[in-house]
């Protein structure tokens, strides 16, 4: 996969997911210049990046490559979801 081919992937996620660039940036802590290098393919988010930017758009880091492992992703999305909600208590 392509620095392209991964940020073109990254702008589906966040459009499907309807969560605007500018709020996964704040929710991430990145800047909006640094998100649009990502989208653009002038640079790779790191792995850490990587995971929050898949945790907004609610797939997974795999997904986002373009490597998914199948029957997997609705388990660990829920695990994820009430990780989140204990540690919101």
């Amino acid at each position: 996969m392509t620095r392209r081919q991964l940020g073109l992937r990254i702008r589906l996620a966040l459009r499907a997911s309807g969560v605007p660039q500018a709020d996964a940036c704040r929710a991430i802590g990145v800047t909006t210049a640094a998100m649009q290098y990502w989208l653009n393919g002038r640079h790779v988010p790191d792995a850490l990046m990587l995971a929050a930017i898949a945790r907004i758009c609610e797939c997974t880091p795999n997904d986002l490559l373009g490597y998914p492992i199948h029957g997997a992703e609705a388990l660990r999305m829920r695990l994820h979801r009430a990780v989140d909600a204990a540690s919101l208590e």
